[in-house]
Parts: C-alpha cells; structure tokens; sequence
C-alpha cells in the first residue's frame, strides 16, 4: 500500500487506474494493488473451511432476523462494527461446533444481546411445551432486583426448531411481553409437531437503551 501526496503525477485521480486502486483515507491518498479474483476450482482447504464457516453462522442469524440482533447488539460496546457484524464476528468465534465439512451451532453459546448498560435477566425462567402445539416460557420476579430492572422490561424471546434449522416465533420491542407480565405462550404450526425447539430470551428497557444478557431456555419437543 502506498500514499498519495498532494503533488503526486496521479493529481485528483481515484478509482481504478490499471493494476492499481487510488483511493482516499482520512484526507490521504492511499495507492492498492487491484484485487485479484480466485480462480474457479482453486479454493485452498483453509478458504474452503472459512465459507463454510461463514454460511453457517450466516445462515442461522438471516433465521434470528434483523430487529432481534439489532436491538440486542445496538449498545454492544463495538462502536466500529454494526449489530449485524458484533453479532456475526461474536458467533464466529463463540458459537460453532463440529468438524468440517459439519458445522453447526451450539445453541447454548447463543447470545442475541451484549449489553454495555445492562438490565437484569429473567428470574428463574422455564421453557415448556404444552398439547395443541404450545411453547410457552414462564418467569418470576426477583424479590432483590437489581436498579436497573423495571417492570416495563420488555421480554425478546426467540423459539427456534432445531431439527428444521429454521425460526418458530420470536417477538421485539414491539410484540414481546413486559417483564411484570411473567409469561409468554405461542401455538406453534403444525408442521413444527414432533421436533426438537430451543429459546432465548433476553429483556430490553422500554427506552431500548438498556438490555440483559441472554438466557438460553433449553431445548423442548412440539406435541400435537
């Protein structure tokens, strides 16, 4: 990488200019060499394993949706990253297991929220399934809460089938029950019936600027 001072023969040139990309960085010029495609075919075992990587992490929070991790990474402490690379960069390096080319999730290293400022989790929380296609969790309130709970916490609870790979109910800031509500119940689809579904739930303060960390609920199975 070279620079590009103010009397360069490249004068105010940026772009593409043959081999090399002139760009400017914090009033500097900055000279790259142009990036080469990889050759079709030609994928090293090393690039092979970090795509595969990538999908998998990618594909499950596509599933998650953006509103849950926006609102559980906006204060993350990552000033330089959105809440969608905080979340993705937290579950590479936290959240994968298995060997290649079998990658998976381990679902009790989720986390849908980092706070920074932070609110209390849910006390004593139970994930349960229930005949008619039930899901429901249940929570109690803490007798010595912390300073920052209040009772217009609002409960961001995610049920995910695991068999499937794919999303069964989650709520937000808007949809989810407040804290002093002490429940949620949702009547899963019926293709749903018969497999594994595991939770998260985590609480965010009704002015969106405080978050719990996550709890991770367990795993249940959907019964008709």
């Amino acid at each position: 990488m070279g620079k590009v001072g103010g009397g360069s023969v490249l004068g105010d040139v940026s772009g593409l200019v043959g081999p090399i990309v002139v760009t400017r960085w914090k009033r500097t010029g900055v000279v790259k060499l142009r990036p080469t495609k990889p050759k079709k075919g030609k994928k090293t075992p090393k690039q092979a394993k970090q795509r595969a990587l990538f999908s998998v992490v990618t594909d499950f929070l596509s599933q998650i949706g953006e509103r849950v991790i926006n609102e559980g990474y906006r204060f993350s402490g990552r000033a330089e990253m959105t809440p969608g690379n905080a979340a993705f960069s937290y579950h590479m390096t936290n959240a994968l297991t298995g060997e290649s080319p079998d990658y998976k999730i381990n679902f009790s290293r989720v986390k849908l929220s980092r706070p920074v400022q932070s609110t209390e989790q849910a006390w004593n929380a139970r994930f349960n399934a229930a005949e008619g296609r039930k899901l429901s969790v249940n929570w109690e309130l803490n007798s010595f809460p912390q300073k920052s709970t209040r009772q217009d916490d609002i409960a961001v609870i995610v049920f995910f089938n695991i068999t499937e790979n794919t999303i069964v109910a989650r709520t937000s800031s808007k949809s989810g029950p407040v804290r002093s509500k002490l429940n949620y119940v949702y009547t899963g689809a019926p293709k749903h019936v018969g497999h594994e579904c595991c939770g998260w739930m985590f609480f965010i303060s009704a002015d969106g600027k405080r978050v719990s960390e996550t709890e991770y609920l367990g795993t249940v199975k959907l019964i008709d």
